[in-house]
């Protein structure tokens, strides 16, 4: 069944939902097993891995009732759309938490996503690839979890997937959406595809490890778990903490779960710093190489501890 274009009313935000038991091998020595928590769940469109979601107690504020979180998605390393001749470059990034007092929370981070990136986003390197003049004219979401998004024209430039792949991302954080089909002036047709499309669908920019939580510059506790996903060749990843000079103050692997081929699966990290440290750090994961991490495959979260 079909609904009518308006806002979304969405009660709540993320669903909890069970972890998968982590192997003895994805911990650091001091890291805590994993526990469930609020995040991106589900396996979009069918095909996609899920994300291990979050561990509940991983940020240090706690909203009040009625404030709801969401995530944005932007590009890192693509020409603006004016401009773009080549994609295969362009790799998707997560960008600040948001927050929303409104209950139609899909509409906010549209909204958010139309506005763009933020000082802080765009000074650490994400852009978007929307234009300016594209204009956002609302969605619906069928019973079996598509989200018809509507755009005009300028939605779509000489490379559209780029801009596709944001929107695919920012509306399946959301369990209930599981797929988006894309409406230009009323019609399905142009780059941005006639049938409705999942993550697995705009894969080829994910990038090869993918953290979606915790967002970037964060806060987290001390002890705190990262989740997204990863495509590595033997199926690890490493990981450390970098303090402010840059030293090493925290490290581990963890799987990839699920397949231990070169096939995206789900990451959990159980990431532990000590007391001591404070302030800004980085979060580094990257695709284990043998006992050599491999710098071409590197994800670097700045966050802030307390």
């Amino acid at each position: 069944m079909r609904v009518r274009f308006r806002p979304l009313a969405i009660v709540g935000f993320v669903a909890l939902v069970g972890l998968v038991a982590a192997s003895t091998s994805c911990a650091a020595d001091t890291a805590a097993p994993p526990t469930a928590g609020p995040g991106t769940t589900g396996t979009p469109g069918g095909s996609a891995p899920a994300i291990v979601p979050l561990a509940p107690d991983t940020p240090t504020t706690t909203d009040p009732p009625g404030v709801h979180r969401f995530s944005t998605f932007w590009m890192r390393t693509c020409d603006t759309p004016e401009k773009a001749v080549e994609v295969t470059s362009c790799r998707l990034g997560v960008g600040e938490i948001r927050t929303t007092t409104e209950d139609d929370v899909v509409t906010a981070a549209m909204n958010a996503l139309m506005a763009g990136p933020d000082p802080t986003e765009t000074a650490l390197g994400l852009s978007t690839n929307i234009r300016s003049i594209a204009i956002y004219e609302g969605l619906a979401v069928d019973a079996d979890g598509t989200a018809t998004v509507k755009f005009n024209r300028y939605f779509e430039t000489a490379k559209t997937r780029p801009q596709t792949a944001q929107v695919v991302y920012t509306l399946t954080q959301f369990p209930e959406i599981k797929r988006v089909r894309f409406l230009i002036d009323g019609m399905a047709n142009g780059a941005a595809g006639a049938g409705a499309m999942s993550r697995a669908d705009i894969d080829e920019f994910t990038p090869p490890i993918f953290v979606e939580s915790p967002a970037l510059t964060a806060p987290v506790d001390h002890r705190f778990r990262a989740t997204g996903t990863a495509a590595t060749a033997i199926g690890s990843v490493a990981f450390h903490v970098e303090d402010a000079s840059g030293a090493s103050v925290a490290q581990g692997t963890a799987p990839v779960l699920g397949p231990s081929d070169s096939t995206r699966g789900p990451l959990l990290l159980p990431v532990t710093v000590p007391a001591s440290v404070h302030g800004v750090v980085v979060l580094v994961v990257t695709a284990s190489a043998g006992s050599a991490p491999d710098p071409a495959a590197e994800a670097r979260i700045p966050l802030t501890l307390p």
